[in-house]
């Protein structure tokens, strides 16, 4: 008895299906479980992020100092140096004062001087003072350039005439030029010669 009835329960379709549900039943009671771990990774990532953009801050305010740092450093170095040099060029000029003093100091007593009673002497100490200053100019690396008499180059010499002569020939100096070095400070300004064919075409070509 007891066998039959354990087998009409099991063979029992309502009894089985209800069975089967309660197995396929999801537990209550859970709905969270699954979405826990990502919630604790976002909150993980959130705070390292965090974390990383705290020590880029700190990083580029670091650096920020450090070019404020650099550029007042330039600054200083910047002034500094401009009066060193300003320092140097005032220690030269003195320097170059003071070596052309005695020149000025042979001036005003040849002013000084009775030209009248002595002119000899005066003529003279005024060509010993010539003498100095060429002096003091070559010193300085200054020299005259060469021109009475010598072919015309447009690179020393400047036209400011014509006069019966050679051709292309520096005949007369009307005032003396200077080289410092290989760089000229002032051409010389000069008078080119021509031939006589050529001045007498340039007369013609002139009064016409």
């Amino acid at each position: 008895m007891d066998s039959a009835g354990s087998r009409d329960r099991t063979d029992d379709p309502s009894t089985a299906g209800a069975g089967n549900a309660a197995e396929r039943a999801e537990p209550v009671g859970q709905p969270g479980a699954e979405g826990a771990p990502d919630a604790a990774s976002a909150v993980g990532e959130v705070a390292e992020l965090t974390a990383a953009l705290a020590v880029a801050r700190a990083e580029a305010e670091e650096r920020l100092d450090a070019w404020k740092r650099a550029r007042a450093d330039y600054e200083n170095l910047k002034r500094r140096s401009v009066t060193e040099v300003e320092e140097r060029a005032a220690h030269a000029r003195g320097a170059l004062l003071l070596e052309f003093l005695p020149i000025v100091d042979n001036f005003e007593r040849a002013f000084r001087a009775d030209r009248v009673e002595d002119a000899d002497a005066w003529a003279e100490g005024i060509s010993l003072i010539e003498k100095e200053i060429v002096q003091f100019l070559e010193r300085l690396g200054v020299r005259p350039i060469a021109a009475q008499g010598h072919v015309f180059d447009p690179n020393v010499h400047e036209a400011v005439g014509q006069a019966p002569g050679p051709d292309n020939e520096v005949v007369a100096e009307v005032r003396k030029g200077y080289v410092l070095g290989v760089r000229v400070l002032r051409p010389a300004m000069v008078i080119v010669g021509q031939s006589g064919d050529a001045c007498a075409t340039n007369s013609e070509s002139t009064s016409e």
